[in-house]
């Protein structure tokens, strides 16, 4: 009976210890991934709708580890300006030979323990290769992240229990294989600001976009 109890525990125990994956997809294009130059005659922002991947982690036992992909269409990347746009993915991005970036997340940068709230502060470090332009870099990236409970509120954003991914990192293009044609250095920096923020589900999303429902024709007597 003692052996039968024991073997149950610790089943119950593994189970609640299994990482979640939360999937990052939203059909709506709510999740931000952004680049922001800052160089002597421009600043621009350049906002990228195209993204997904997943993160993979236990919200209540971080020490167990996180790893994850994420994949960025670059072709999807605007400025607000059409000339620019064409200029970037023409001289800067080369989109027709390299469309697409890819992040993979490795580990923890640092020892992590604890658990995730809705309101976790406490700063976290993560340790990626990113894969773009034939080239790949090893970067230490600061994440905040911050864990919600499937409830009403969350299902207002997305089914399941959620996970939102916020970040903030500069990056040296020459870094990334990237060099500025010199018709463009006045108005491209050599560095720019990586801004990314995204919310995760454990659903699989829905390959619909689920809109609210309209008025419906009233019904004749």
């Amino acid at each position: 009976m003692m052996l039968r109890l024991f073997l149950i525990l610790s089943f119950a125990v593994s189970a609640l210890a299994e990482p979640l994956r939360f999937q990052i997809k939203d059909l709506t294009q709510r999740n931000l991934m952004a680049f922001i130059s800052e160089a002597p005659l421009e600043k621009m922002i350049a906002q990228c709708h195209l993204l997904r991947g997943w993160i993979e982690l236990d919200p209540q036992a971080l020490e167990s580890g996180i790893k994850g992909e994420l994949e960025l269409d670059i072709r999807s990347c605007e400025t607000g300006s059409g000339i620019r746009d064409l200029l970037l993915q023409e001289k800067v991005w080369e989109v027709k030979q390299y469309p697409t970036a890819n992040v993979t997340i490795k580990k923890w940068a640092k020892e992590t323990k604890g658990s995730l709230t809705e309101k976790t502060d406490q700063p976290h470090a993560v340790e990626l290769s990113l894969n773009y332009h034939g080239k790949t870099v090893t970067l230490e990236v600061p994440m905040k992240l911050s864990y919600f409970a499937e409830s009403e509120k969350t299902r207002n954003r997305l089914p399941g229990n959620l996970l939102r991914i916020s970040s903030d990192k500069t990056v040296a293009l020459s870094d990334l294989g990237i060099s500025i044609p010199d018709e463009l250095k006045s108005t491209v920096s050599s560095k720019v600001e990586v801004v990314f923020d995204a919310v995760g589900t454990s659903k699989l999303p829905n390959d619909k976009i689920l809109l609210p429902e309209g008025p419906k024709p009233k019904e004749r007597p």
